[in-house]
């Protein structure tokens, strides 16, 4: 089975501020369904994407990390001094 990559690239973000980042994951729209903005009144513009491939072949992960990197509460923790996080699927 080959491994397939996948990258968005969003804005950057200065080190030390604080923001607000919404992603929208939306399939239908090919190679570059995911989309962002920077607040809730902000308007949806689409991230960047190299990929030949959109959401719809990607593999979801079981679990997903909130506060730190995939490897576990060890592994590049978030060093901010609050951290909120949400989802829904819809």
């Amino acid at each position: 089975m080959a491994v397939r990559t996948w990258r968005w690239s969003a804005p950057k973000l200065e080190p030390g501020a604080r923001f607000d980042l919404y992603l929208l994951a939306y399939a239908d729209m090919g190679p570059g369904g995911i989309l962002y903005r920077s607040g809730d009144t902000d308007p949806w513009s689409s991230l960047v994407a190299a990929s030949a491939t959109g959401l719809e072949r990607l593999d979801w992960p079981e679990r997903w990390s909130v506060g730190h990197a995939q490897g576990g509460p060890t592994d590049r923790g978030f060093l901010g001094p609050a951290l909120t996080v949400s989802a829904a699927i819809c």
